[in-house]
């Protein structure tokens, strides 16, 4: 397997005989990248061949994995979620949150460091009771930054970010309405809460503008309710919005409320 960086490629044309540059998504390369990231140009690789591509971000690096199968490449799961039998999931692992028989799981894989720079690691285990059956979800990535400038203004979307940059997950629930769907969150700067939901069958993770976590959920609506805190003239104030299980802002919900 080889390791490279970028998203562009030498290909030959037959037509001009020439080679010309290739671009990521005429190839099967869509991989969402923000500019400023990182990027060279590669030839192609043989017909099989399984590439690693390194995506540079602010919020750290990402890992994909592409096979070329002589035309483009082929995108494999950003993780590999193996189905155990329940008996292996460590003993440790602390039930949080459950819906007829499935059932969301953490476990603490290391503590906090000692100087306090960074969160515990956890994992985030899904259980399916009826079969004894469990995935490990995500294991935590306590150097994952925070993307707060992907969700700016005044009632925005949850904002798109990858397995591999979840911060935290000290706290977990079962999503309403979607036991494929689990929402965490955890306070690893010891200010703001970080909520995501993640999609257990897409392997796709949405982190939700909130800063002081998950206040209720509906699971007739299908709904999840998450407080953030701002600051007047009259000092710092809490208010609440309402997300759907896509991250979509639907309305904001009560009073403010003060300290």
């Amino acid at each position: 397997m080889t390791e490279t960086t970028g998203v562009n490629f030498y290909m030959y044309d037959n037509a001009t005989r020439k080679l010309k540059i290739a671009y990521g998504p005429e190839l099967g390369l869509d991989l969402e990248i923000p500019s400023g990231c990182t990027g060279v140009t590669h030839e192609l690789p043989r017909q099989g061949k399984t590439f690693v591509i390194n995506s540079h971000m602010p919020s750290g690096k990402i890992a994909r994995r592409f096979t070329w199968n002589g035309s483009k490449f082929v995108k494999e799961a950003p993780y590999q979620q193996e189905v155990m039998d329940i008996e292996e999931m460590p003993k440790t692992a602390e039930r949080k949150d459950s819906h007829m028989q499935f059932a969301v799981y953490i476990n603490k894989e290391s503590a906090e460091s000692e100087e306090g720079a960074f969160d515990a690691i956890y994992s985030v285990w899904l259980a399916d009771e009826r079969t004894g059956t469990v995935k490990k979800v995500c294991q935590t990535n306590p150097t994952a930054a925070p993307i707060w400038e992907q969700m700016k203004g005044k009632d925005p979307d949850a904002a798109s970010t990858e397995l591999q940059l979840i911060a935290t997950a000290e706290r977990a629930w079962i999503a309403p309405g979607d036991v494929s769907k689990v929402i965490v969150e955890g306070c690893p700067d010891g200010r703001n809460y970080w909520t995501y939901i993640i999609d257990t069958d897409a392997h796709t993770v949405k982190q939700l503008p909130s800063t002081e976590g998950v206040q209720d959920l509906d699971w007739e609506k299908k709904e999840i309710t998450v407080a953030s805190y701002g600051y007047d003239d009259d000092g710092r104030y809490s208010f609440k919005r309402v997300y759907n299980l896509e991250g979509k802002f639907l309305r904001r919900t009560g009073e403010i409320e003060r300290e």
